[in-house]
């Protein structure tokens, strides 16, 4: 028998402060926000195992149960203070004054929201495991879980106040099958063949009727009942090891689909430039990966060189709500997408020496009626190098390029050409480590990204920490077992 117990409690008092610059006008736009949080859970868990031999097959039960409640207060007081002398204080003098700020705020995109939820679980696992005089295990796992899930959301808006309940049952299943193989000669199989099927329950703030302006130019709407999201997942894997030469292969392919997959469908009015979301559900996405690893030493005693080779390919079909109008419903937007990814890297180490050399390329293949087609490649090479130095330190760094060709905008086709170093040293008897590190010497990270999606395309800029030094100090408090007789 085996039980479990845990939780939290948590109180957050959050408060922010942003400043809108309008493009067409002289006055700028300022919005605070305090947002005070609590929330709890707690949670419980009781299985038993339970065990039947047979002569050639073992049987094994495991029935379980479990518990778990919470509880969430969540509220925003926004205000605009647009023209007004408490637009040019600061965060800590605004929330000083929050009584005398009160007459500037905004009921519309100010709420309190409390929400409950409470779920029982049972389940109860099987496992059938027959061994076979041909060095065959076969072992099948089918499981059952239900789940009583049961929430309310109790919430007040300007004009909104309304209490919301929720109950409903869902039922998980999932199978594994395994076959493991040893033909006593150094060398062993696995194959594993496995179907889960999970629900996810859309949030119930999502059947609040509200419409949330407080972002300029962004827009959430709310007040729809959506349906649950089933996710199936089916994978298949196979290893093979020879245990005498050291190598290993490895190979695996998985598939997903996504029913009433949950989304946020965008509407994009161009004469305003005003971004509206709303909660919605769509079907069509799915997904299909595999990969596949394989390792073998390159010298005859199978200690210092080693080779490894990954490879990943991934078919994903991203399907969402997309338009540009403002009076017309969100059409249906498909991104088909194929990536496909090798890496291969030749290692030494040996007495405290160690040289990786590796060459890694990632090929992305986005294609959709609403976007230009994408064939773009990231690939990065380079060295990896450590060694002993005097007195006890100890020497790494890397040495690397990372590329970037085939998309539209140039300043993403990029080489930078990144060398990090650090030096270490143990020192009080091992139980501290000093180290000296620096991170682009150079100064060539870049700070673009990419991405696409069945909505956009999106290009992210991030405030890097680029070319840095630090020195840390690393203190173990750990104690080794005093042996007595």
């Amino acid at each position: 028998m085996s039980w479990s117990l845990s939780g939290y409690y948590n109180n957050k008092k959050n408060r922010s402060l942003n400043n809108y610059e309008r493009v067409e006008s002289a006055n700028d736009m300022a919005r605070f926000s305090d947002m005070p949080q609590r929330n709890y859970r707690y949670e419980g868990n009781i299985g038993y195992d339970y065990s039947l031999d047979f002569p050639a097959l073992h049987l094994y039960i495991s029935p379980q149960y479990g518990f778990k409640q919470s509880y969430a207060s969540d509220s925003r007081w926004h205000h605009i203070l647009d023209g007004t002398e408490a637009s040019a204080w600061g965060l800590d003098q605004l929330y000083s004054n929050r009584d005398s700020i009160s007459r500037y705020i905004d009921y519309s995109n100010s709420y309190r929201s409390q929400t409950w939820n409470k779920t029982n679980t049972m389940g109860l696992d099987f496992s059938f495991y027959c061994k076979r005089e041909d060095y065959k295990n076969i072992t099948l796992d089918p499981s059952i879980q239900f789940r009583n899930v049961y929430d309310r959301i109790s919430y007040t808006r300007a004009q909104t106040d309304t209490t919301i309940r929720r109950s409903r049952w869902l039922m998980e299943p999932s199978v594994a099958l395994r076959i493991d193989a040893n033909t006593g000669n150094d060398l062993e199989y696995h194959w594993r063949l496995n179907y889960k099927l999970q629900h996810q329950l859309p949030s119930l703030l999502y059947a609040v009727n509200y419409r949330d302006d407080a972002t300029p130019l962004l827009v959430r709407e709310s007040g729809y009942n959506l349906p649950n999201t089933h996710q199936h997942t089916a994978s298949f894997s196979y290893e093979r090891k020879m245990i005498k030469t050291q190598r290993f292969f490895n190979t695996s392919l998985t598939y997903r689909l996504w029913q009433n997959m949950l989304c946020q469908s965008m509407r994009y009015d161009m004469s305003t430039g005003v971004t509206t979301y709303r909660p919605n559900v769509i079907a069509g996405n799915w997904e299909l990966s595999g990969q596949a690893r394989y390792q073998m030493p390159l010298d005859k005693k199978r200690k210092a060189w080693k080779l490894t080779s990954q490879t990943n390919l991934n078919y994903r079909n991203f399907r969402d709500y997309l338009n540009s109008a403002s009076a017309t419903p969100s059409l249906v937007s498909s991104v088909r997408r194929f990536s496909a990814s090798e890496s291969l890297q030749v290692g030494y180490y040996r007495n405290y020496y160690s040289l990786t050399v590796s060459a890694n390329v990632f090929y992305n293949h986005s294609e959709s009626d609403r976007f230009a087609t994408l064939n773009a490649f990231d690939f990065n090479y380079g060295v990896n190098y450590g060694m002993p130095l005097v007195w006890g330190i100890d020497f790494y760094t890397t040495l690397k390029m990372y590329s970037r060709r085939g998309y539209s905008d140039d300043k993403y086709n990029t080489d930078q050409f990144i060398v990090n170093f650090n030096l270490g040293k143990d020192i009080f008897k091992g139980k501290a480590r000093l180290k000296f590190e620096v991170f682009d010497l150079l100064n060539k990270m870049s700070n673009y990204s990419y991405n696409i999606n069945a909505q956009m395309q999106q290009e992210t800029y991030t405030n890097l920490l680029r070319r840095y030094a630090m020195v840390s100090l690393t203190y173990r408090f750990s104690q080794k077992k005093k042996h007595t007789k």
